[in-house]
């Protein structure tokens, strides 16, 4: 009975040839796709044939499988949404404010360009760009006065 219960044994035939345990209606009633495994073991003319049912170990293998497609989902989104915010706070919105400063500067080239206060080493080349923006546009509005206002 442990044999059955335990190991999912549906068929196991002995050395001389007795059926020791014969489930056939069982055997019978697989659909298509239920898994069976057979094993024959021979040792000095002695051969004992078993027939297993798997369905159990694959139906919990399915589960893990599941369970670990469903890691890995949560995994990549994780990453993509840190991804996002990493890529969104030190690229898109530094060049989204110097776009804006230079849209500013484009619809009143007289009035004094607002700079951008930038004091983290994490943003370094960002206002380091920033500055030099500042500076030429402060250049241009000296170079060209009121009269080229309409230049820049």
């Amino acid at each position: 009975e442990r044999l059955v219960s335990f190991w999912g044994v549906l068929r196991l035939e002995t050395c001389s040839g007795q059926l020791a345990i014969d489930n056939a209606a069982r055997i019978q009633a697989l659909r298509p796709g239920e898994e069976l495994h057979s094993l024959a073991l021979s040792y000095m003319g002695c051969t004992v044939s078993t027939v297993f049912d798997v369905k159990a170990d694959s139906v919990l293998a399915a589960k893990y499988s599941l369970g670990f497609t469903s890691f890995v989902v949560a995994m990549l989104i994780t990453l993509v949404y840190a991804v996002s915010l990493a890529s969104s706070k030190y690229c898109i919105q530094p060049i989204e404010n110097i776009m804006q400063m230079m849209a500013d500067f484009a619809n009143n080239p007289l009035d004094k360009m607002k700079t951008l206060k930038i004091t983290s080493s994490e943003h370094a080349e960002t206002s380091e760009l920033v500055q030099s923006i500042s500076k030429i546009a402060s250049l241009l509005q000296i170079g060209f006065g009121e009269a080229g206002a309409a230049i820049i």
